[in-house]
């Protein structure tokens, strides 16, 4: 096994009583509930409650004022061969 040869450990051996263990069963995604009836049954379940979204008058946006802070102004508008152009990136990639 790979894990006993890199980490020295027998991920298959108990580490209460150090006899055999065997793999019962794999659960594949998505098993989210199974997952949640298995840690509830060991005790090992946590519940989370949902975070609210961060205060957004509390941000501060260091990029805006770096920009009003700038020297730009109006009259020094990007000239249309300077504009952003959209590229699919899944075409570039494909350029490649």
């Amino acid at each position: 096994m790979l894990i006993k040869r890199v980490y020295e450990v027998d991920p298959l051996c108990c580490p209460e009583c150090g006899s055999q263990m065997k793999v019962v069963s794999f659960i594949e995604p998505p098993q989210a509930d199974v997952i949640e009836d298995i840690l509830h049954h060991c005790g090992l379940w946590q519940s989370s409650t949902p975070r609210a979204p961060p205060d957004a008058d509390g941000l501060v946006l260091e990029l805006d004022a770096a920009y009003s802070d700038s020297s730009i102004s109006s009259s020094d508008q990007a000239a249309p061969s300077e504009e952003l152009t959209y590229v699919d990136i899944d075409t570039f990639l494909w350029s490649f």
